[in-house]
Parts: structure tokens; C-alpha cells; sequence
């Protein structure tokens, strides 16, 4: 988790939205495992909005991530 947000801490590049919604695909069960976790829930979720604070980005993680989601929940 934290390499994930070390590789996040800048602005998500808007000329590399492809790379960056291949990288939250590989990523994305590991994250929303995370937040079940008391102890890396924080990290994921400061990594989870970075992503959704990328317009362009947002849409397309939400489409891809909503069947993971739900059966996180």
C-alpha cells in the first residue's frame, strides 16, 4: 500500500489516463480489500481518491470497480 501511494503522490498525469486505468484495474481488488483492513484502510483510501479526483479517470473506475465494490461492502 505504501507504494502504491508513494507512485501517487504527485498529480495523475491527464496524458496518461490509459496507463493510469490499467494500473487501478491490476490494483483495484487489493484496494477495496484494503479498507476492510483496520490497519491499511486509511492508505487505501487516500489512494481510492486520488484516483476518483481525476475527471476524466472517475468514470471510468466507477464502471469498471462497481461489482468489486458492492461485494466489498
Amino acid at each position: 500500500m505504501e507504494l502504491f501511494e508513494f507512485t501517487l503522490e504527485g498529480q495523475i498525469d491527464s496524458f496518461n489516463i490509459d496507463s493510469w486505468f490499467k494500473i487501478f484495474s491490476k490494483i483495484k481488488e487489493y484496494l477495496f480489500v484494503a479498507i476492510c483492513d483496520q490497519d491499511l484502510y486509511q492508505q487505501a483510501l487516500n489512494i481510492l481518491s486520488k484516483f476518483f479526483s481525476t475527471d476524466q479517470l472517475k468514470y471510468q473506475i466507477y464502471d469498471d470497480s462497481s461489482t468489486i465494490f458492492v461485494k466489498t461492502i
